[in-house]
């Protein structure tokens, strides 16, 4: 697995401003995810003639204290976890020996959770 995160430390005009990061890449498993941070969004898809249902997604990357929580999902029903859904949360965190931690919870109807914790070392 390979982390990369964008920093920026100026605005849209060229301007200084405190450095924060905006965005995280993570290379893993043969395949590359870009994710702006602090971002929460969603569609809707499908067609409604009631014979089909509307497919709704979530994601969300966001600040949970001192972990990274990246978030996604995606149900039929009238809300979250409901209809056919799932839903998979990561929480990505540094221990004070410096090792990551990247917990995954994977759920959804009609499927066992499953919970896998990951610790990483740099090197």
């Amino acid at each position: 697995m390979t982390v990369k995160q964008v920093l920026v430390r100026t605005n849209i005009r060229g301007e200084p401003i405190a450095p924060f990061y905006r965005q995280i890449v993570i290379a893993r498993e043969g395949r590359t995810e870009t994710y702006d941070i602090g971002v929460i969004s969603g569609s809707v898809s499908g067609v409604v003639d009631g014979s089909s249902s509307l497919r709704r997604t979530h994601r969300s990357v966001v600040w949970e204290e001192q972990a990274l929580v990246i978030e996604n999902g995606s149900y039929t029903g009238a809300a979250r976890e409901t209809g056919e859904w799932t839903e998979r949360r990561e929480s990505w965190y540094i221990d004070p020996t410096r090792r990551l931690h990247v917990q995954i919870s994977m759920r959804g109807s009609g499927v066992p959770t499953v919970d896998t914790t990951w610790l990483y070392r740099r090197q």
